[in-house]
């Protein structure tokens, strides 16, 4: 204890293993919900929608409000 580890020292004797890491990828369609890639595009559209409905209302508003102005100068 509060010491260095010993230096690793190649075993030429031992065999080779070898590993095969993949990453997830967020997976094929049937599996779309589940993965990786699901929640961010969920997020986008959910974002997107929103802000169309706000831009939407506010359009309205926005018509209305000359509307009336334009009735009450006439």
């Amino acid at each position: 204890p509060g010491q260095a580890p010993p230096i690793a020292v190649a075993d030429d004797t031992a065999p080779v293993v070898t590993a095969v890491v993949e990453r997830n990828r967020g997976g094929p369609i049937p599996f779309l919900i589940s993965g990786t890639r699901f929640v961010p595009l969920a997020f986008t559209i959910f974002n997107a929608i929103l802000f169309a409905i706000c831009a939407y209302l506010m359009h309205i508003r926005d018509r209305r409000e000359m509307a009336i102005r334009a009735h009450a100068t006439a």
